[in-house]
């Protein structure tokens, strides 16, 4: 009787447990989605923001208006061009493998009809037994039997062989069509990717003469100096509206059920104890660095100017979240990242962004590409370091 009661016991205890596993995995799961349902509303606040920061309040577009779109427009197809491209070369490795299958199964089908043929000649070489006249003649019975069994045997391989035959044939077919229909994809693709292709020199040509027609609007100084304020301007207008995201990405995070939080959270001193110590964004020694006259407006630079030859990886010079990532007039591509103690870096004129805002990036992890976006005529990357929203030496930090 004890003991009956003792499993009725261990059973309910089994049931509490397992009810409670399953109630906090439900939660978790649950906390994890509102986690990312918060994420997609934080950027999409961002992205309106952005559109409201770059837009023109006057009704007519200036050159930089046009050459934002521009620079937009040209980001769109090349990336769906780098897709086609892709895309392309699957399909074509998807024809190579169909090629080798079709040259095997033509080969096994061509083994299997002259084992066939073969079989047939031997079958009509042979000829069918007279057992009448083999009674007659008095032959031996046991060998009759044996070649009867042969017979048969000669029957079954045939059908056999047959069959192997047909089925053969069945898949060369199969594999035809479908290398035919593989084939017409690979034509459509590459007819696509002329269009593409196409469209991105047209993108870039439109890019080249906005670049043209802004250098000629702005050669004046004064000119040079209004719009270099007015891109200021908008960034620090960014950079407030981005530490009230950084807190609630921060509060976001601190919710988020602790066998899904990252595995570097921000903490205090994590950025401060490694000034001096931090790699630079790429390999290169800056062309411009902090504090420098600007010759096209006498104003001080707030950053580092990097200049590429080409498109170079960009890293990240510590553990962070991603603020920002997205186009922003005058700077072009740029990603801003928070690493704490109330320190963010910006990179700016990427041609691509490799992170989303609200990612995770670690220390000396490529985040972005460099680029001519924000009106550069050749490859660089524009860098920043900033302390409460105010730009400081980023040399004083990275070595």
């Amino acid at each position: 009787m004890h003991l009956m009661v003792e499993k009725i016991l261990l059973f309910l205890i089994a049931v509490v447990i397992g009810f409670t596993v399953f109630a906090q995995t439900a939660i978790a799961q649950n906390q994890s989605k509102d986690y990312e349902s918060s994420i997609k509303e934080i950027n999409t606040q961002i992205q309106r923001l952005t559109r409201n920061l770059n837009a023109n309040k006057a009704q007519r577009k200036t050159e930089r208006d046009n050459l934002l779109e521009a620079e937009k427009q040209l980001k769109r197809v090349s990336e769906r061009l780098s897709e086609s491209q892709a895309s392309l070369a699957a399909l074509t490795q998807q024809q190579q493998t169909l090629d080798q299958q079709l040259s095997d199964q033509t080969a096994a089908a061509e083994t299997a009809r002259s084992s066939l043929a073969a079989l047939l000649r031997s079958r009509f070489t042979n000829g069918r037994v007279d057992y009448l006249k083999s009674v007659l003649n008095q032959e031996n019975p046991y060998a009759l039997g044996r070649y009867q069994h042969y017979q048969g045997y000669l029957q079954r391989a045939l059908r056999e062989r047959y069959n192997a035959v047909s089925r053969q044939i069945q898949e060369v077919l199969a594999t035809k069509a479908s290398l035919l229909d593989q084939t017409q994809k690979i034509e459509e693709e590459r007819t696509s990717l002329e269009v593409l292709r196409a469209r991105q020199k047209e993108q870039t040509q439109k890019r080249a003469k906005a670049i043209a027609r802004l250098d000629t609007k702005i050669k004046g100084a004064q000119s040079s100096l209004k719009t270099l304020q007015a891109d200021r301007t908008r960034l620090k207008a960014l950079l407030v509206k981005l530490k009230e995201q950084a807190k609630k990405l921060r509060q976001l995070e601190q919710a988020r059920p602790s066998e899904t939080r990252p595995t570097r959270p921000l903490v205090k001193g994590g950025f401060a104890n490694h000034k001096g110590r931090l790699s630079c964004p790429i390999s290169t020694k800056p062309s411009r660095k902090f504090g420098a006259r600007l010759p096209e407006s006498g104003m001080r630079s707030d950053g580092l100017f990097y200049s590429t030859s080409g498109s170079k990886p960009v890293s990240s010079i510590f553990s962070g979240r991603v603020l920002f990532a997205d186009f922003l007039k005058g700077y072009g591509l740029l990603i801003i990242i928070d690493h704490g103690d109330d320190h963010i870096s910006l990179y700016g004129h990427n041609a691509r962004l490799r992170k989303k805002v609200g990612d995770r990036v670690d220390v000396n992890e490529a985040i972005a590409d460099t680029g001519v976006t924000g009106g550069l005529k050749s490859h660089g990357l524009y860098f920043e370091i900033r302390r409460n929203a105010l730009p400081v030496d980023p040399l004083i930090w990275c070595r």
